[in-house]
């Protein structure tokens, strides 16, 4: 059903007539459980999100490199979160405050992969870009250890 709502005197609007519903006891313990669900998953979602603050860090040794469009120099106090400092220049750094999240190899295992190709005269390992990784062929054996101590 539909009432015809008068606004002026010129303007009319047509407003649902909302009529109320009886809701047994089963239902309202099912709405209430999904709730309880619904609010363990918010707490959860809002313990994910807890603001994280960037860390100090310290550039220790010699040589300079870039991070964040600045150029970060020997011996030089700085704030960056752990996953913005390249895996390269992990030695080079220092955290001051607090230990940074641990580098995950796994996953860096899982974006690398690398495959054993045969030759006529001994066995390659080429990388996910089919680039040989050794300089002489080997043999089947020495790959295959090599093949597995790289994943």
């Amino acid at each position: 059903m539909v009432e015809r709502k008068r606004i002026r005197n010129d303007v009319t609007i047509k407003m649902p007539i909302v009529e109320e519903q009886i809701v047994t006891d089963e239902e309202k313990e099912k709405i209430a459980i999904e709730e309880k669900a619904f609010n363990e998953e918010v707490t959860t979602v809002k313990s994910e999100l807890i603001e994280r603050k960037p860390i100090r860090w310290k550039k220790v040794g010699g040589g300079s490199f870039s991070l964040n469009n600045r150029f970060i120099k020997p011996g030089q106090i700085f704030l960056a979160f752990p996953e913005e400092i390249p895996v390269q220049f992990r030695d080079l750094v220092i955290p001051l405050e607090e230990k940074p999240l641990p580098l995950n190899i796994e996953e860096i295992k899982k974006k690398s992969s690398y495959k054993l190709e045969e030759k006529s005269d001994g066995w390659d390992i080429l990388d996910s870009f089919g680039k040989v990784l050794n300089e002489k062929p080997m043999e089947k054996e020495v790959a295959e250890r090599i093949l597995v101590m790289l994943q």
